[in-house]
């Protein structure tokens, strides 16, 4: 009986102290180190964000990598697994997968939390970069009328990158009523013609030309019979510093046909220190002085005259005299404008709505206007400049 007793007893102590080692293990997993992940063999010491160094333009995308580094050093990737953010959501943001978009110019922090673990990169966001040039391109330059055609344009900055500018650009037809074109450069064929195709970017411009034929021209391409004479229009011109013109050759054939040779023929400037001409005829006035415009077709050569005066006419300046404040505020005008004249007068031409620059300072010409219009001017320029 007594052994029965003590082995009883001793079963209710093993027993009792299974259960509490039982315990002791469950306690001491529950109460683990909070940077030690579970999916994870060694904790966490430190989160690293790669690339480093970053320097982006604004509207750009990149994807980030965040790497840990654990207490057995063994790293790994935990790009998934962190909370993505930035300190300044306006400059840059990263959604969960860490794709980095760009906003607009500054420097901010991005970081990459796990538990208690943080990792950081110092984003630069850089200033949009200037547009040196442009190029307007397109797959076709005839169309029928009804057609469609695609524009686009290419723009070159001066780290030598391009992008396309396409939807940037303010689109003009030379004939609306021939070759139309939307917001988009998207050019749409209405009637038989040419029309000039012009894209714009601040300062910037390209030119094309696109014609519009009848299903019927294009079969029969043959040159009608034979060339009497060729002939620019106008014939004679006069343009102001930086001003342009577009010129257009006419070709009269034996059978009095007339054809719009414009784009066909060989253009040339006798004096390209006073103005140049472009391959479809576009003239730009440089500098004071008179010269000749040449087209050459076939066998036939053509010739206006023009006349580049000088930007200001001294005749068209207030006759009475100008105050102090007023004579500075136009000094400085005429000083920011020789250094780009004809984006300044594009500018001021598209702010005050003249349809010419001889317009445009016959009205600057009165007095009681001009110390008020020079100080608007200047603060236009200026925040342009």
């Amino acid at each position: 009986m007594r052994k029965t007793s003590k082995w009883l007893l001793s079963c209710v102590l093993f027993l009792f102290a299974l259960s509490m080692i039982t315990g002791c293990i469950g306690e001491s997993s529950n109460n683990s180190s909070p940077t030690e992940v579970s999916q994870f063999d060694s904790p966490l010491t430190e989160i690293t964000i790669t690339p480093q160094n970053l320097e982006l333009g604004p509207n750009k995308n990149i994807s980030l990598n965040a790497l840990a580094k654990h207490e057995d050093g063994t790293l790994s990737n935990i790009t998934q697994e962190v909370d993505w953010s930035t300190s300044n959501t306006t400059i840059a943001q990263v959604n969960e997968a860490g794709i980095l978009s760009t906003r607009q110019h500054g420097t901010v922090d991005i970081i990459a939390k796990l538990g208690e673990i943080n990792g950081f990169l110092v984003l630069t966001v850089t200033e949009p970069l200037t547009i040196d040039s442009i190029s307007l391109t397109t797959t076709e330059n005839e169309l029928h009328p009804g057609e469609s055609l695609q524009c686009q344009v290419t723009a070159l900055y001066p780290n030598g990158d391009t992008s396309n500018v396409t939807h940037d650009m303010k689109w003009i037809s030379s004939r609306p009523d021939i070759l139309g074109i939307d917001s988009n450069g998207l050019a749409t064929a209405y009637s038989t013609g040419i029309a000039f195709i012009t894209a714009l970017h601040d300062y910037r411009n390209d030119i094309t030309c696109i014609k519009v034929v009848s299903p019927q021209a294009i079969i029969e391409e043959l040159p009608p019979t034979t060339l009497i004479s060729l002939s620019l229009i106008p014939s004679n011109v006069e343009l102001v510093e930086s001003d342009s013109t577009q010129f257009r050759a006419e070709a009269t054939y034996s059978d009095s046909s007339i054809a719009d040779v414009t784009t066909e023929v060989s253009w040339q400037s006798l004096s390209p220190d006073i103005a140049t001409t472009t391959e479809l005829g576009m003239v730009n006035a440089l500098s004071p002085g008179v010269t000749n415009i040449t087209a050459t077709f076939q066998d036939s050569v053509a010739s206006a005259t023009l006349n580049v005066e000088s930007l200001i006419d001294p005749s068209t300046l207030p006759s009475e005299e100008l105050d102090s404040t007023t004579n500075n505020m136009l000094q400085e005008m005429l000083s920011i404008m020789s250094s780009d004249p004809q984006g300044m007068i594009d500018m001021i031409k598209g702010m005050l709505t003249f349809d010419t620059i001889e317009q445009m300072f016959n009205w600057l010409a009165q007095p009681d206007v001009l110390k008020e219009l020079l100080e608007f001017l200047l603060q236009s320029i200026r925040s342009a400049v």
